[in-house]
């Protein structure tokens, strides 16, 4: 009996080195092929950047890097954004980023609220591969009077820790090459092959009225109003990651897409409103979109400038702050609904790619 627990004990062990050992043979972001292949040209390529992007798809196909920069005049911006890349996903890529990456000085990091996991989605590679002690913590905080998420968030971390169902995915990791390819610092846009496929696109998602649901202004409770247990973790997550990047020296700016406007109890952020239909109302038309969600070539040009103004604009507040830290006198007040800038001088037509390069010459 002695002997068999003797072999038991180190079959398990032995077992448990394989395991790390296999873990260990593949990169933190190794999940996604269109994250992995973002992030290996990122780490490979760190020291042209001193800013990175992350989130969803709203900003992998929204914000163009050199267009940003050439607004912010202070930035050199790696986009990392993919499709559905949600705020369990985007905090552990980027928690992992800044242990490897050196020189990151600026974040632009999409707020989006946490999302289940869907049954669908339950023992995928995407939904585990990101779930260690830290995600697995905030999702039993956030989800803890809801049974059915504890449970596939408790069994997604134990089948990531055990590799269960991902022996077969790290081997092809290894052997398979990766087709995506990245270019224009990790922006990706949607370019069809035909005009008649957008605007059937348009048409099928958003009905003969292009604008689109959500133009109007929302209620000041969505700003000053109660907030719910639930949502009250999830904002205290956000100022704990500001707070460890800050203290990394990583000034993080929080962008919250229009109709989406951050809570006061959040007002220590940077926070960087898009604004709404009143005050952005191009980005609710049709004619930049390629449906509800995405913004076509011509919306991502209009995006980013418009959030490049933004952050720009914080970044001379910010610098002014610290050169007069004593004086009295508040410094301004950034407006995100506000821009001196005209929007109208983005409405001009641009699916012109080498009108598109000369603009995205740096600055």
């Amino acid at each position: 009996m002695k002997q068999f627990i003797i072999r038991t004990l180190g079959f398990a062990l032995l077992l448990c080195v394989l395991l790390v050992l296999l873990r260990s043979s593949v990169p933190f972001h190794w999940g996604e092929g269109g994250v992995d292949a973002k992030f290996k040209y990122f780490l490979e390529h760190q020291e042209d950047y001193n800013t990175v992007a992350i989130g969803s798809s709203r900003l992998n196909r929204g914000l163009i890097p050199r267009i940003f920069d050439n607004k912010t005049g202070k930035t050199s911006t790696f986009n990392l954004s993919w499709a559905a890349v949600y705020h369990l996903e985007s905090e552990y890529l980027l928690d992992r980023l800044v242990q490897e990456a050196d020189g990151i000085e600026n974040v632009i990091f999409l707020v989006q609220y946490p999302r289940k996991i869907a049954k669908r989605n339950f023992h995928s590679i995407r939904s585990k591969y990101l779930m260690d002690r830290s995600r697995l913590g905030f999702a039993l905080d956030f989800f803890k009077k809801e049974p059915k998420q504890i449970y596939r968030h408790v069994v997604s971390y134990i089948e990531n820790k055990l590799c269960i169902g991902e022996v077969f995915q790290i081997a092809k990791y290894h052997w398979k090459t990766n087709p995506y390819e990245v270019k224009r610092d990790g922006f990706y846009t949607w370019v069809p092959d035909r005009k008649e496929v957008v605007l059937e696109r348009i048409k099928s998602t958003m009905g003969e009225d292009v604008v689109l649901k959500g133009k109007k202004f929302k209620t000041r409770n969505m700003v000053y109003g109660p907030i719910s247990e639930q949502n009250k973790v999830y904002y205290d997550h956000l100022l704990d990651l500001n707070k460890k990047l800050a203290e990394k020296g990583i000034e993080t700016y929080f962008v919250h897409l229009p109709n989406q406007p951050p809570h006061e109890y959040l007002s220590e952020l940077n926070n960087v409103y898009m604004g709404d239909g009143v005050k952005f109302p191009e980005y609710f038309l049709g004619e930049f979109h390629i449906d509800q969600a995405h913004l076509n070539e011509k919306g991502a040009r209009l995006f980013s400038r418009r959030l490049g103004t933004l952050v720009g604009r914080m970044m001379v507040a910010k610098a002014k702050e610290r050169e007069q830290p004593n004086k009295e006198e508040a410094p301004e007040i950034i407006d995100s609904l506000q821009l001196r800038d005209d929007d109208a001088q983005y409405l001009e037509p641009v699916l012109d790619f080498e009108e598109l390069e000369k603009e995205e010459q740096p600055f």
